[in-house]
């Protein structure tokens, strides 16, 4: 089976998962926006790593629409569409969707982001997310074949008026620890041996919540426990060092950008970890990569309900998920789990099925569904 797999960015994270599904199709992997990586997930992109499969890298400055039906043009069995998620993507993806149906080639949309209810977005941006809803609608019906991963974005595409027999489920699968390398990270960042762990690891952006988190943590007011904040940001990260010093926050270690490399140590060390994510004007946190990667370190995960993973991981025996902005809510929740004695081998197994492998092979399903599609059109 011959695929071309449309994507804005190439993040370290998903490297493993397209290596994975090249050893099970012919694999030609095109990146239309690949200068964004960085921007977007703190790290320069590495197409050197990926194995096994074609790479073109659209240049942004030419003509993109040709290029494209270039690409499209050589023929596939299957067009991967990238997803819709913002104007550029929008009409790279209805650009990938018109050359494909023109050539008669099935398409394929693997879309995860999911919207609240309306009453939990802001006036201002009801109009906003309707008309995002709306034109990636279009696009979910008309491609052969809807790929999702948990509930929440299945009920998206349901919402979008997808129907049941052209949804194909995927597991969400990271392996970000293929290269991990071992680190003392209590030397190396001074962070105090001894005091439970909880902590935060990713960007330091407005959605994430990040000062939700310090709040809470506040509130807890025991001694015995640090929180150490592994990642980076702007003007948010700033406004949350200074919450920190005005306010005399103790025990709260901001260490900036740690490397990819050095992740799993922390995950392994932590005894809770915590994803604050926010509502950010109608926009969730799709699924949430560091839930996986938690559960892979048997590390318990405190989630907001903001967070598409939650609601397929989380039970109560491997953490918690909580109402997003309710500081007293998280608060509750840290102190009663740091109380609580736990197993690292069994939070393991929340995650043993989500490995890169089955993803690919739930995915090699979807294509064989859009294969099977006879109008085309849902």
């Amino acid at each position: 089976m011959k695929v071309i797999l449309f994507h804005n960015t190439l993040p370290a994270y998903r490297i493993p998962f397209y290596n994975a599904l090249a050893k099970l199709v012919e694999l030609k992997i095109v990146l239309f926006n690949l200068e964004s990586t960085e921007a977007i997930y703190g790290e320069k992109s590495k197409p050197a790593l990926l194995k096994g499969c074609r790479q073109v890298i659209i240049d942004k400055s030419k003509d993109v629409r040709k290029q494209v039906k270039d690409e499209i043009s050589e023929g596939a069995d299957i067009v991967h569409l990238p997803t819709p998620d913002g104007k550029y993507e929008l009409y790279v993806t209805n650009l990938c969707l018109h050359f494909a149906r023109k050539k008669g080639i099935k398409t394929a949309l693997y879309w995860i982001r999911w919207t609240p209810d309306l009453s939990q977005i802001p006036v201002k941006q009801i109009g906003k997310n309707v008309i995002r809803n709306i034109l990636a609608g279009g696009i979910a019906r008309k491609a052969d074949v809807c790929i999702y991963s948990g509930v929440k974005s299945r009920e998206q595409f349901k919402r979008l008026r997808v129907r049941d027999d052209h949804l194909m489920p995927m597991h969400y699968s990271t392996d970000v620890y293929q290269d991990a390398e071992d680190c003392d990270i209590y030397e190396k960042y001074g962070i105090r041996d001894g005091l439970k762990l909880i902590l935060y690891f990713g960007r330091v952006i407005e959605r994430k919540g990040l000062l939700y988190l310090i709040r809470a943590y506040e509130m807890l007011n025991e001694a015995e426990v640090q929180l150490v904040v592994a990642g980076s940001g702007t003007e948010y990260f700033e406004e949350c060092k200074k919450y920190v010093e005005e306010n005399h926050v103790r025990n709260v270690l901001f260490l900036g950008l740690v490397p990819s490399v050095e992740r799993k140590n922390f995950f392994e060390n932590a005894d809770l970890f915590v994803l604050p994510s926010v509502l950010d004007h109608g926009i969730t946190e799709p699924w949430g990569q560091t839930v996986n990667e938690s559960f892979q370190c048997g590390c318990r995960v405190v989630a907001s309900d903001a967070v598409g993973a939650a609601y397929e991981l989380i039970r109560p025996e491997n953490g918690a998920m909580y109402p997003a902005e309710d500081v007293q809510a998280l608060a509750d929740i840290m102190k009663g789990l740091l109380r609580t004695d736990y197993d690292r081998d069994k939070i393991k197994s929340t995650i043993s099925e989500y490995t890169c492998e089955n993803m690919a092979e739930d995915m090699l399903r979807a294509y064989d569904m859009a294969l099977l599609e006879t109008d085309g059109a849902l």
